[in-house]
């Protein structure tokens, strides 16, 4: 999966922030009439057969994605993930021509959105877990809250917790270092009941502390001048910097 952070690069002018989600999107794709006994299960009841692509097929995922992709190709100043459509611009004119385009190919492909997830002409926006808008990208106050009340009782409670504040590693200086403790609960061979002690804890609160004090990071402008400023002595740590404002953390 492509970062987050690199997703966002090119957008700290942008002003204008709209989000199209695809309703049900693997079921947009129809499957071809050839494949469809292919799809065919069996329950006590009946026989079934998809007559539209189901999620968790061996290429639903890739299908679903090149469909979009095709549908967006040559239009500029839009993302795509999977079903979720991200369109940024500086100024509100070109917004207004951009989305007109957009639902113009997504009627023509007989694509559907679904409106209650929809957000047209924002400052700000909530996409792939991050808050994005006025040239920063913070964490989505909805994580924030998972992050808050995460438990880590047993190794697959702290296993998701690791990969829930390790998704937001950029936010979190000395990562590999603050979380090592944690990281070792949940290596193989581990059992299953964590034993839990004051450094475990300390790394928990840490890592707590870090991604839910909701600061934020600038969004990169290319333009100017970076500054990377290593730690090898303290862990294999790194900020990347640019006008006195920090663009991200690394491991």
């Amino acid at each position: 999966m492509t970062p987050p952070a690199d997703i966002f690069q090119g957008m700290e002018k942008d002003q204008c922030f709209s989000k199209i989600d695809l309703s049900k999107g693997y079921w947009q794709i129809p499957v071809r009439k050839e494949d469809i006994p292919k799809t065919a299960f069996v329950t006590m009841d009946c026989h079934y057969e998809f007559l539209r692509m189901p999620f968790g097929m061996m290429n639903s995922g890739a299908t679903l994605t090149r469909a979009v992709k095709k549908l967006l190709c040559g239009m500029d100043n839009v993302v795509d993930y999977i079903d979720d459509l991200l369109i940024h611009t500086e100024t509100w004119e070109a917004h207004v021509k951009i989305l007109r385009e957009l639902f113009k190919r997504l009627q023509e492909a007989n694509f559907t959105v679904r409106p209650v997830k929809c957000l047209l002409g924002s400052r700000t926006v909530d996409f792939l877990g991050h808050s994005l808008g006025r040239g920063a990208i913070g964490l989505q106050d909805e994580n924030v809250e998972k992050v808050r009340n995460a438990p880590r009782q047993t190794k697959r409670e702290v296993r998701a917790f690791l990969g829930l504040v390790g998704y937001y590693k950029e936010f979190v200086p000395y990562f590999a270092a603050v979380s090592a403790p944690l990281s070792d609960l949940v290596r193989k061979g581990r059992p299953s009941i964590v034993n839990w002690g004051d450094s475990q804890e300390r790394a928990y609160n840490s890592l707590k502390v870090a991604v839910t004090s909701k600061h934020v990071l600038q969004l990169p402008d290319v333009n100017k001048k970076f500054v990377l400023r290593q730690m090898y002595l303290i862990a294999d740590w790194a900020l990347l910097s640019c006008r006195r404002m920090r663009v991200r953390y690394f491991r």
